[in-house]
């Protein structure tokens, strides 16, 4: 925690929020509350699960049980157990927000209904993306009070463990930035980088965002930070135009909660935008540079990255994280019912946060997110390729239908292979696989379970380099990388195949 812990850090900010929201407005409880409205948030996964209050917001949940067992169970996962300073760390931060940026009380007790109308613009009303958001300073106020703490909590399970190269002096492009998100998060949760030299360039539509986020991390770190910013107002496909220049390249490309807002004026499938996009990436980067891109974890976020993958793989990228290997992804099958995204519950938050959530009606005890961690390995020759496809005019959600593309169909073909041909071949083979949805229940099978034939027993779906299988791990969280052997059999319902995990010895 940084030396203003003294200024921003006292504990009667947490209990001082309970009592500043008042309730939805009950027309707008009713419309939050429906059954429907309640089934398709859930579908979005992006900003609650609409628990009672009771179960969860009280600082500390319920999932928080000791951290060093957490920590244990994470140990071979992708994912990782915030530290324990986090807490205390993002209370600090909520507090300098509302020093900073100050609401009159009557704006105040609006907040939680501008927190719930921009969950909305951001999931079920994205039609409204046309126009940016930040320029309503109540849609900022609610992004920096309630969307960007939440995004941090989510990063705190992603970062500590990404493989990042950065060395004094490189230069990270940050698209997309808002209020610097990323850069924030990995201050807060890579503090490995804190003394580097570090040159960040965040762009964004809002200049807003920008300033706001840069005005926060100087008061956050107290003005004494290594790293440097420059903040620029442009939409994605000018800022990567301006680092094709070679004095210019970026060792680190990220982009938060990007693709999902991507819009085009050409009407291209998303797909072949997605492919273009690999391109001008790696146009980007320095010849060993790295691109992060974090979605929600939802089935339009993993079938955004998931397609970008398949583009970048034919580009010249290796992959990372979070797969095990560089095939094709099986889960751009559309018969696939799965999809890749990592979900981890939320152990503690401060009271402030809880508050707001809960007068939102958007509190939850799981957060989740996809993402792709990539590497350029060459550049090849795609200068005739056309750049001027980032335009802001058109909403692409209407082509969220038509992700699988071309993608989706080698996906298709190649599980049909395996169907038809290499079930029982794969019998008893080994290979790494990263398991990628939480517990499902399965009809028994004896093969895989580690008791003796139940009725029904814990499976897992993981991602291999053979295709997608459903396997019954030893007490793994999502994110786990572990070793299956294959049986030889095939889910009826799914298509994915049946494997057990290996468990080392000693």
């Amino acid at each position: 925690m940084s030396k203003f812990n003294d200024k921003y850090g006292n504990k009667s900010a947490f209990h001082q929020a309970d009592s500043q929201y008042k309730p939805l407005k009950k027309r707008s409880i009713k419309a939050v509350a429906s059954p429907q409205n309640i089934e398709q948030e859930k579908s979005h996964g992006v900003e609650g699960e609409f628990k009672k209050k009771e179960n969860f917001f009280n600082v500390k949940s319920k999932n928080m049980h000791d951290l060093t067992k957490q920590r244990k169970f994470y140990s071979n996962s992708l994912l990782e157990v915030p530290s324990s300073n986090f807490t205390a760390d993002l209370a600090q931060l909520i507090n300098i927000i509302n020093e900073l940026f100050p609401i009159k009380s009557q704006h105040r007790r609006s907040l939680p209904n501008d927190v719930h109308e921009l969950s909305l613009i951001l999931t079920e009303e994205r039609a409204r993306l046309k126009t940016p958001y930040w320029a309503a300073p109540r849609f900022l106020s609610a992004y920096l009070r309630y969307f960007l703490p939440w995004n941090l909590v989510r990063l705190a399970w992603l970062f500590p463990k990404l493989d990042l190269s950065l060395k004094n002096g490189s230069t990270i492009l940050d698209c997309g930035s808002g209020p610097l998100t990323l850069p924030i998060a990995l201050w807060l949760h890579r503090p490995d980088l804190r003394s580097l030299k570090l040159n960040f360039v965040c762009t964004d539509t809002g200049s807003s965002a920008l300033e706001a986020g840069k005005q926060l991390f100087t008061e956050y770190t107290g003005g004494k930070s290594s790293w440097s910013f420059k903040t620029i107002r442009s939409n994605l496909g000018q800022s990567l135009a301006h680092f094709r220049k070679p004095e210019h390249k970026a060792d680190l490309i990220m982009l938060g909660n990007m693709l999902n807002e991507l819009s085009t004026g050409n009407r291209e499938p998303l797909d072949q935008l997605l492919g273009q996009l690999s391109v001008n990436l790696q146009k980007a980067l320095n010849p060993k540079g790295q691109v992060l891109v974090v979605e929600p974890g939802t089935r339009l976020g993993s079938k955004l990255t998931t397609n970008l993958r398949f583009h970048a793989l034919r580009t010249g990228y290796e992959v990372l994280s979070p797969c095990t290997h560089q095939e094709p992804c099986p889960l751009l099958d559309p018969a696939a019912r799965s999809w890749c995204h990592f979900s981890f519950p939320v152990l503690e938050v401060p009271r402030a946060l809880s508050s707001l959530s809960v007068a939102a009606k958007l509190e939850k005890q799981r957060a989740s997110l996809a993402f792709l961690f990539l590497q350029n390995k060459h550049i090849q020759d795609v200068d005739s390729l056309d750049d001027d496809y980032f335009d802001e005019d058109c909403d692409l959600e209407e082509y969220s239908e038509n992700l699988d593309c071309e993608a989706g169909q080698r996906a298709s073909a190649n599980h049909a292979t395996f169907n038809q041909k290499n079930t029982e071949s794969l019998k008893n083979k080994t290979c790494e696989a990263r398991i990628v949805s939480g517990k499902i229940l399965i009809p028994g099978n004896k093969d895989m379970a580690f008791t003796q034939n139940p009725k029904m027993i814990d499976g897992r779906y993981a991602c291999t380099s053979h295709g997608l299988a459903l396997i019954c791990p030893f007490n793994k969280p999502e994110g786990s990388k572990v070793t299956i052997r294959f049986i030889g059999e095939r889910d009826k319902k799914s298509g994915a195949l049946l494997a057990t995990e290996i468990i080392a010895k000693g």
